[in-house]
């Protein structure tokens, strides 16, 4: 599963970082959703990308590794709200090696320091980073959601636009992907 030099990733539109392990068959791949009960747009996008690539996807809304889960090649952790930390160095713990996204890395500057000194092998995706950045994607472009991860969803979800308007407190959206009009 290393990079060789026949090998050519330009191809494979993924950050070099996750390269080695996206290459070769029987790809193990598990996306963890911490918090929210709603679709998390980011976890359907990564998923839709893995089956494409032709890899095993496990999707789930728990911390901990089941008895029966594989060791898998790739582990990404969402993480939306700052209360979620406990719950994401459970995670970590299980998975050390993860590659971790959400919100709660714009909303949690001394959580963020505190998780990168702790696991110093995971990766912790900058709040600037999107799905699409991360898979070297033109911006907002992959347009496969993967909706198996919500059975009873019988709507899509799409955005209509970036951004916010308002600016509350307990937001980070106007911050980190403007103020909109």
């Amino acid at each position: 599963m290393k990079l060789n030099s026949s090998t050519s990733v330009k191809n494979l539109h993924i950050s070099p970082t996750i390269a080695n392990a996206m290459l070769g068959e029987g790809i193990s791949v598990r996306v963890t959703q911490l918090d929210g009960d709603f679709v998390n747009l980011a976890c359907m996008q990564i998923i839709a990308k893995h089956k494409e690539l032709g890899h095993s996807v496990t999707f789930s809304k728990s911390e901990h590794k089941s008895l029966f889960e594989p060791e898998f090649d790739i582990v990404y952790i969402s993480a939306i709200f700052t209360t979620t930390q406990p719950k994401l160095e459970v995670c970590l713990s299980n998975f050390p090696n993860a590659v971790v996204g959400g919100t709660w890395v714009f909303q949690n500057e001394n959580g963020v320091e505190k998780i990168k000194n702790r696991f110093k092998n995971a990766t912790i995706l900058p709040m600037t980073t999107s799905v699409e950045m991360w898979f070297k994607q033109a911006e907002y472009s992959i347009v496969n959601y993967d909706y198996s991860l919500y059975p009873k969803q019988d709507y899509s979800v799409c955005f209509t636009q970036r951004g916010c308007k308002l600016a509350c407190t307990f937001c980070c959206v106007g911050a980190k992907e403007g103020r909109n009009i």
